[in-house]
């Protein structure tokens, strides 16, 4: 099975239910550093006890303070599908 499709059978089988994909993320641009001395691990944990279905760990470092690391860090601990979104940040959207 490839991974995508474990990620997105994982999502549908909780259709009787909320299907909660949690962001993992140290940035964001509009407020700043939101957590001192963040660990993605111990984040993605947090919400994995709370039941989140997924987790989405930002990966972008200059506007969201991410890394590969934080993502493959997270995906080794917990016991739900990851999500590594990048985010590409271009002149050209600003149009």
């Amino acid at each position: 099975m490839r991974p995508f499709d474990h990620f997105s059978q994982t999502l549908r089988k909780r259709r009787s239910s909320l299907a909660v994909i949690a962001e993992v993320k140290r940035i964001s641009p509009a407020s700043g550093v939101l957590v001192e001395n963040f660990d993605p691990v111990a984040q993605a944990l947090r919400y994995v006890a709370a039941g989140a279905t997924a987790i989405s760990v930002l990966t972008e470092p200059r506007h969201w303070g991410g890394s590969l690391s934080d993502s493959s860090r997270s995906e080794m601990r917990s016991n739900v599908p990851l999500l590594a979104k990048d985010v590409v940040v271009d002149a050209y959207q600003n149009l």
